[in-house]
Order: structure tokens, then C-alpha cells, then sequence
């Protein structure tokens, strides 16, 4: 019983622990685009609050993060949607092309004057 045994166990683990490698791999790729994403519409909805938003800087937010960027502006809020298309690593092959979506919404801000400092 005990010639081969460890041999056997092993051939039979060693495929559901590589198909769990790469399900945590894909799993974690999904999560970090996602946070990437977030982080993204954040800052971009906090720039449009800041400043106003001109077609140009529209533009080089959406090719910046290869997404669907979406800003709706009512009276003094301002809300940024962005969606983007992501394939999965690993289980790509099996899993199609989903969109991940995030959200960000961010008040209107006044325009900062800074005056220099008196000596």
C-alpha cells in the first residue's frame, strides 16, 4: 500500500491546485482592475469639479483608461460613470469579456485664487 501512494495523491491534486492558482490569479486581476477603475473615475470627477470640463479633457480621460466615460452635471453635483471591458487572465479562454462599472460623484468647487504672499 505504501509504494506509489504519495505519487498517486500527488497526479491527482496537483490539476485542482493549478485550477485554483489560476482562478485566485483571475480573480485578483479582476479586483485590482476594478480598484484601477474606481480610483480613476475619482480623480477624474474631482478634475471636473474643480475645473470646467471642455470636450479636449473628455477625451484624454476616456483614452487614458481605455473605457466609456460618461459626466452628467446637475445644478452643483457632478457625477462620473465609467465602464470598461475586461478579459479575464487564465480563465479567459473559458470565461467571455465582461464590463466592470464604477461611479464617482463629487460637488461642484469653486475656482481657487491664490494670491502671493506679502513680505
Amino acid at each position: 500500500m505504501g509504494r506509489g501512494q504519495a505519487t498517486v495523491e500527488f497526479a491527482i491534486l496537483l490539476p485542482l491546485v493549478v485550477v485554483c492558482a489560476g482562478f485566485l490569479v483571475g480573480v485578483v486581476s479582476v479586483c485590482l482592475s476594478l480598484l484601477q477603475l474606481n480610483d480613476f473615475v475619482r480623480v477624474a470627477a474631482r478634475s471636473v469639479a474643480t475645473t470646467p470640463l471642455d470636450e479636449t479633457t473628455h477625451r484624454s480621460f476616456e483614452t487614458s483608461c481605455t473605457c466609456t466615460l460618461t459626466v452628467s452635471t446637475t445644478s452643483d453635483i457632478i457625477t462620473v460613470r465609467a465602464k470598461r471591458p475586461i478579459a479575464v487572465p487564465l480563465i479567459g479562454i473559458t470565461v467571455p469579456t465582461f464590463h466592470i462599472h464604477a461611479k464617482s460623484i463629487a460637488m461642484k468647487e469653486p475656482a481657487a485664487i491664490f494670491e502671493a504672499p506679502s513680505p
